[in-house]
């Protein structure tokens, strides 16, 4: 809980672009709140889910600052991974390029659900 409040000054940053939402009614504001709280905890949880991984198997990575960390913010994960991209052939064939090394250790500390996806060629 405490992480999730603490996580709510991610509507400071200028990049959310909180100021741009607009709702009048109260259940729209109730249902954005919902949202909002909900997708926080999900971010909050998969954040500690990596630093846990990354502490316990005693791995870094590199943070914004060029340093090797074993606590970096999802938000900066989620910066690295949009260096990715997926290409679609057939509905059948996808390849996913621009994985480096650190993003491959990242995917395999997660988990079987996440390389299933982020596998580099899929038939």
């Amino acid at each position: 809980q405490q992480r999730v409040e603490r996580g709510f000054r991610f509507l400071k940053d200028p990049s959310f672009m909180t100021s741009s939402f607009f709702v009048e009614k109260p259940s729209r504001i109730e249902a954005l709140l919902f949202l909002m709280t909900t997708a926080l905890m999900i971010y909050a949880g998969l954040e500690h889910q990596i630093r846990t991984t990354l502490k316990e198997n005693k791995k870094t990575i590199t943070n914004s600052m060029k340093k090797q960390t074993d606590n970096p913010t999802l938000k900066w994960l989620f910066l690295k991974f949009t260096k990715i991209k997926c290409l679609i052939v057939d509905k059948k064939t996808v390849y996913i390029k621009g994985i480096d090394e650190e993003h491959r250790l990242i995917i395999r500390l997660l988990g079987e659900p996440y390389e299933s996806i982020y596998r580099e060629v899929k038939k």
